[in-house]
């Protein structure tokens, strides 16, 4: 019988070989098998076998030529492959269908090595490489990552705008990263990690620093309810003139225009709310809430993460709305004097860093007289931003000359605003009675300068004033008071002792000569028809007073019992001024305190910030009470100041109702 072949079935092609298995093969396959026997099977080793779990595109050559075609088609209109390429980046770290870091990190690679093809048409690409969850990965993959924003800036300058924003944004992070995969991140080590990529691109495109300026001023906001992530916005801009000096002057800028503006906000706060001692706010207040280098520290040990900013604001919403409204007031002034403590420490740290370096002292000096000049100065009610240049310029006779002379040429600069004028009053006054290293000659010479301008003043005015009027002799009244503060202060230094020589005359008061350039002209101010005993603050005026008697310079008692009688009255355009100056929330009303009296505003009255006032105890002087003076005396000028203070609310409601003329002396 004979077997007949079946048709439709073909012989396999001996040629052919299966992509991944091999069957060996020998003489034997020509000669028919026993149907007993199994059919013996064996593999190639030569050929690669692929697990149907790995990923493809791991072959770090095979990405580079995928990633090379797809920016060439998508040049030339074809973008499938191009828009899979941007895929990779954009997707979610700690999604179950992100890319492994393998894959990640060979496509970085290739992007890496097509970096001049990334010109501004790939930008779609370009953009979701710089923005994908690259600071939370391995040191390796950072490596690569800060190389390849080397490499794009120097092709390619137009995005560079686009990289210091992407790490402006790490700068401002305050939650740990956690992706999956990968260690948790903190903080601290994504701000490290921000900063040294930036400072590899400072010092790889020396143009770049403009741009850097422009975009970290455009991220860092200080607005934050907490007071260490205000704290760390000031850390990390500080930090980056460490590999960028030529940026200070505009960082340091920002950071003190921020400074001052929240001075300001808790200084309204505290004398609105007599009640509050900034002691007493903080007697509570957590350490890991004053300085954020702690709560750092605490997350480097523990690699704990912080609480989450969304849970902190829902517990604080929900707590917000059963607590009284003035303990959540008192909650918000504790947490601005936290971040001014915290920032003027970590400012005064980076200051006394530049003042002990040569190459930086001198641009340090001009940073600081320039701030005071078009930030400090003009900016009414700040406590504590002025103390830098006050600790600062106390550290050389040079500077504190320096800083005397450009008060003194704005008090006589008639071109400055009269509020201007005045302010500059202030500081000169209130430095050289604060200042503990304020020279004697600086001190006697300041208060002749003055002294001889307040008589230029007194007779200009004198010949035409009806009597006193803080409205039309503002200038006046500011440098007079400022003489008073003075010489409260330093009326020591001013004066001359006499010896007591025999034994029988120690129980005789000493006695005080005062040189005529000192006692005449204050004399002169004080009893002419401009009357600065009546505008002057009553406090400054009960005090020198007191002095002036002691010391046997004049007798004032009658004087101010006299104006105690004294109505104050303004004409219909002072008063007219006075409202629009209501209706415009400014400096210009700034120095008039109740009752169109002087206000006793003097920038260096004592700095009450715990935390970094020890950067100023060794350099400032405190009041020190007059010794020897008659117990009586002060009695009598306490029971005087209570019925001054009286006296001014009485004066200001009187005012609100005359409208003729200026004052006269009438009794």
């Amino acid at each position: 019988m004979t077997s007949t072949p079946i048709s439709g079935i073909t012989k396999p092609d001996e040629n052919h070989r299966r992509s991944t298995l091999a069957r060996k093969r020998d003489a034997s396959d020509d000669m028919p098998q026993s149907p007993s026997k199994r059919v013996k099977v064996t593999f190639d080793n030569e050929v690669q076998v692929l697990s149907a779990d790995e990923e493809p595109e791991t072959d770090p050559k095979v990405v580079r030529e995928q990633v090379r075609r797809a920016i060439q088609r998508h040049l030339a209109g074809d973008d499938e492959s191009y828009d899979h390429v941007c895929s990779i980046f954009k997707a979610d770290a700690n999604s179950d269908n992100a890319p492994s870091p393998k894959s990640l990190h060979a496509h970085l690679q290739a992007a890496l090595t097509d970096v001049s093809s990334l010109n501004m048409q790939c930008s779609k690409l370009v953009n979701a490489i710089l923005f994908h969850e690259w600071v939370g990965r391995d040191s390796t993959y950072v490596s690569l990552f800060t190389i390849f924003l080397g490499n794009l800036s120097v092709a390619h300058t137009g995005f560079l705008r686009n990289i210091f924003n992407m790490l402006g944004t790490q700068l401002a992070v305050t939650k740990t990263k956690r992706l999956k995969g990968y260690k948790a991140v903190s903080a601290k080590l994504v701000h490290d990690r921000s900063h040294g990529a930036l400072r590899y691109l400072v010092g790889l495109i020396p143009t770049a620093s403009g741009a850097l300026a422009a975009c970290l001023t455009n991220h860092f906001r200080y607005n934050s309810t907490k007071a260490d992530d205000d704290v760390l916005v000031t850390k990390n801009l500080l930090k980056i003139l460490s590999y960028a000096p030529e940026l200070r002057g505009a960082i340091l800028s920002f950071v003190i225009t921020e400074v001052v503006r929240l001075d300001s906000r808790v200084q309204v706060d505290m004398e609105e709310n007599e009640d509050m001692a900034v002691e007493d706010l903080l007697a509570d207040q957590p350490s890991s809430q004053t300085y954020v280098a702690e709560s750092s520290q605490s997350l480097l040990k523990d690699g704990s993460q912080t609480p989450s900013a969304d849970s902190d604001s829902d517990d604080e919403s929900e707590l917000d709305e059963d607590i009284d409204e003035e303990i959540l007031r008192r909650r918000n002034v504790k947490v601005n004097i936290t971040k001014m403590d915290g920032m003027m420490g970590l400012l005064f740290q980076y200051y006394e860093i530049c003042f002990q370096d040569p190459l930086a002292r001198s641009d340090i000096q001009e940073i600081l007289f320039a701030h005071f000049r078009s930030i400090i100065l003009p900016t009414y009610r700040s406590r504590h931003s002025q103390f830098l240049l006050f600790h600062f310029v106390q550290t050389s006779d040079v500077l504190m000359d320096r800083f005397a002379s450009i008060c003194v040429d704005m008090i006589f600069d008639r071109k400055e605003s009269p509020i201007t004028r005045q302010a500059a009053s202030a500081y000169l006054a209130s430095f050289v009675s604060r200042g503990a290293h304020v020279r004697l000659n600086v001190v006697q010479d300041c208060f002749a300068l003055l002294t001889g301008l307040l008589n230029d003043l007194r007779e200009e005015h004198a010949p035409t004033c009806q009597g006193p009027n803080l409205m039309r002799y503002g200038p006046f009244y500011a440098l007079a008071q400022a003489l008073l503060y003075i010489f409260c202060f330093r009326w020591q230094d001013l004066c001359q002792q006499e010896d007591v020589g025999d034994e029988e005359d120690a129980d005789e008061p000493r006695k005080y000569i005062f040189p005529e350039e000192v006692r005449i002209p204050l004399w002169d101010a004080i009893m002419s028809k401009l009357n600065p005993l009546k505008i002057c603050s009553p406090v400054i005026v009960q005090e020198f007073a007191r002095i002036a008697h002691h010391t046997q310079l004049m007798y004032l008692w009658g004087l101010i019992e006299t104006n105690k009688r004294l109505r104050l009255m303004t004409s219909r355009r002072s008063l007219a001024d006075l409202s629009s100056n209501i209706n415009q929330p400014s400096r210009e009303m700034a120095v008039l305190g109740d009752g169109l009296l002087l206000d006793a505003y003097f920038p260096f009255d004592p700095y009450t910030l715990p935390k970094s006032k020890h950067w100023v105890e060794a350099d400032y002087r405190a009041w020190q009470p007059l010794e020897g003076s008659e117990q009586g005396d002060e009695e009598s000028s306490g029971d005087e100041s209570d019925g001054q203070n009286s006296d001014a609310e009485s004066d200001a409601n009187d005012e609100e109702e005359d409208s003729e003329g200026d004052s006269d002396d009438e009794d």
